[in-house]
């Protein structure tokens, strides 16, 4: 799997990624964009615009997708972060939110100051 980036993450994947075809099906298997539905729970997504390892053209699009399904999910872009940004531990509170809101049905916390 001589492919940009991905070459090292050959191990994970086996031999399949060594055959173009083979690549393209296991991707078709594996990537989140083919198993999204209207029953799904509602999906969070933190992505840094600075992502090499996945692009954010592959967030934008999940999230289209899942909302031409009429599947709640919200991106949230974080503006020069790349793949697992340092500090990310801070936005952790963010996701309590979604999950207190969407998946506890708490309703949504006013913002700070308010």
């Amino acid at each position: 799997m001589g492919v940009g980036v991905l070459k090292d993450f050959k191990p994970a994947f086996g031999p399949r990624v060594d055959n173009t075809e083979e690549r393209q099906k296991l991707g078709r298997e594996i990537s989140p964009i083919y198993f999204v539905h209207s029953n799904m729970p509602p999906m969070l997504i933190l992505h840094g615009d600075a992502d090499k390892l996945v692009p954010i053209f592959q967030a934008q699009r999940f999230v289209q997708r899942c909302e031409d399904v009429h599947s709640i999910a919200k991106l949230i872009v974080r503006e020069g972060k790349v793949h697992g940004w340092p500090g990310m531990e801070k936005d952790l509170e963010i996701f309590g939110d979604w999950f207190d809101e969407h998946l506890r049905g708490l309703g949504a916390r006013p913002a700070a100051g308010k």
